[in-house]
């Protein structure tokens, strides 16, 4: 089944701010540097940061929705099934009769050994009419791809060449819009097979009020080379072989099913829950209004309807065992669902489901548990009811799409949501004898959601070699928020990191910063909500003390 993309989310939160920034490798040496009283200054971080900033480098298969009061809505979208209508109609070799010549339905044993050689009799006609099986579907119109064959088989034992003209009214050429009309000579006793590509031909298989039904004509002339028996005969059979179709205009019956349609049942894995980050896996929020919406696009001129037989929330442990009981399996909302016919070859028709909590309340428990994987069962039947006749079209591409969309409104609260990000750096031109370096930052948040980071410089392998910021510290305070989930004034937070004398020879060896956030909204009374212009300004700074010997 098709995946929904790896996303880092929150929820009533925002993702870790420096991770939006620009990243580079920092070499002092190359930094343009003045002296402010013996100090030297290098700037890192200088960005103001809106939602749209950060949600778009955090979930960058999302799609952002804002509303008029700039309320921010996450939507993640995952296809649960495909079904092709060339899967699920399948036309298989058809037999299309067969008829004989001899000296009963020709000229009389007599007069053919009367005649001298080089005698004509006929023609001698015959018509055959076929049903294209199974029934149903029951055809009106097929329009065949190019390998579609119509292979005519000969067995000619009378002592006479013979012609047989083949027509139908069935099969009409689209290159010139002809009837189908072809010649076959053969010489006495002996035979032949004939095959005809039907690519680009129409076949026109209704007459009257029935339907499924080709019609063969054949015309068979003779020219007299020899005596008869009386025994012989002409043998002519008709098959259509390897049946292939861009076009299909018809009735597949009423309540049509095919394991190809339905019954159909997978596991859909939600990424967005999927982290493999052992810290994201504590993760706890509450959004005040998830929701799904089933949305189902079909391309194909038939109505269906469908009945999720399972719809359950999983959640495994290391051995496979479902963890999660959170289940939809059963509602009402996810039975009889009706799906809409495509108006036309070129208007296909979108059906919406929309599963929230006013119609179904578990859906934010479902969702709020955080399902890795949505596990479902779906039954299903073509033109629903007991209808004798209704008009259904599509092409070999068309098909019934079934997407699932997850509706995140950034309204609620969470904890304990951490993310690792890893800036490269390069510091080894740092003179072991510096006095001590100063990362110097200033934060200034309209964001409701409280962020705290650890900072730890590490070797190309991630060996800790040195903790500027133990984990816990908080250096990001959410803006105050009201009882309605606003945040009013900003919050402004600054602060130096000071690096020791004594740790340079590890700064020096360092190849990486590992950079740990959380966030989590538990200091709030309230539920918060994320909106389009709340801001973080970033302001982020390098200071460079060199030691100074008693002789300068």
């Amino acid at each position: 089944m098709k995946k929904l993309q790896k996303i880092i989310v929150y929820a009533g939160g925002i993702v870790l701010l420096l991770s939006s920034c620009k990243k580079e490798t920092y070499e002092l040496d190359k930094f343009s540097m003045t002296n402010f009283n013996g100090e030297y200054a290098a700037p890192l971080v200088a960005s103001d940061l809106t939602i749209r900033d950060i949600l778009t480098k955090a979930a960058k298969d999302s799609n952002i929705v804002v509303d008029n009061t700039g309320f921010c809505t996450l939507v993640y979208r995952g296809t649960l099934f495909t079904s092709r209508a060339k899967d699920f109609v399948i036309i298989g070799n058809q037999n299309l009769g067969s008829i004989n010549y001899d000296f009963s339905n020709t000229t009389s044993l007599a007069t053919f050994n009367a005649a001298s050689n080089g005698t004509s009799f006929g023609p001698y006609t015959q018509t055959i009419s076929a049903i294209i099986t199974p029934t149903p579907p029951l055809i009106d119109s097929l329009y065949t791809n190019s390998g579609t064959s119509l292979d005519i088989i000969i067995n000619n034992a009378m002592p006479a060449a013979i012609s047989v003209t083949i027509t139908s009214p069935s099969i009409i050429d689209l290159n010139t819009n002809l009837n189908f009309n072809q010649i076959i000579n053969l010489s006495a006793s002996t035979s032949t097979l004939v095959s005809y590509d039907l690519g680009n031909h129409l076949l026109k298989l209704v007459n009257g009020s029935t339907r499924s039904q080709l019609n063969l004509k054949y015309s068979m002339k003779m020219q007299k080379n020899g005596t008869a028996t009386g025994l012989e005969q002409i043998g002519i059979s008709a098959n259509l072989n390897n049946i292939s179709f861009n076009k299909f205009i018809g009735y597949l019956g009423a309540n049509y099913t095919h394991p190809n349609f339905a019954p159909y049942k997978d596991t859909v894995p939600i990424s967005l829950f999927r982290s493999s980050e052992p810290t994201y896996t504590n993760t706890t929020f509450s959004l005040v209004d998830p929701k799904f919406e089933i949305k189902f696009y079909n391309e194909i001129g038939v109505p269906a309807q469908l009945n999720f037989t399972k719809l359950d929330a999983y959640t495994p442990d290391q051995w496979g065992n479902n963890l999660n009981s959170n289940s939809l399996s059963g509602s009402s909302i996810i039975q009889n669902i009706s799906i809409n016919s495509a108006l036309n070859f070129n208007a296909p028709k979108t059906t919406s489901l929309s599963i929230n909590k006013t119609v179904e309340p578990q859906i934010v428990p479902f969702i709020n548990s955080r399902p890795k994987n949505i596990i479902y069962e779906v039954n299903g039947s073509i033109n629903p009811g007991s209808s004798s006749y209704i008009r259904n079209f599509f092409t070999d591409t068309s098909r019934i799409r079934v997407d699932l969309d997850v509706i995140l409104p950034l309204w609620g609260n969470m904890k304990d949501l951490v993310f690792l990000d890893t800036i490269n750096v390069d510091l080894h031109t740092i003179d072991a004898n510096t006095k001590q370096v100063i990362l110097r930052t200033y934060f200034e948040s309209t964001f409701p959601v409280d962020m705290g980071m650890s900072v730890i410089f590490t070797d190309t392998l991630y060996n800790p070699l040195y903790t500027l910021i133990s984990p816990g510290t908080v250096v990001i305070p959410g803006a105050s928020v009201d009882v309605n989930g606003y945040t009013s004034a900003p919050k402004i937070y600054k602060k130096d990191y000071i690096i020791p004398q004594s740790a340079m020879p590890l700064i020096k060896n360092s190849k990486k910063i590992l950079i740990k956030a959380f966030a989590y909204t538990t200091n709030y009374p309230t539920n918060v909500k994320i909106y389009d212009f709340q801001k973080l300004k970033v302001r982020m700074g390098i200071d460079v003390k060199p030691y100074l010997s008693s002789n300068n």
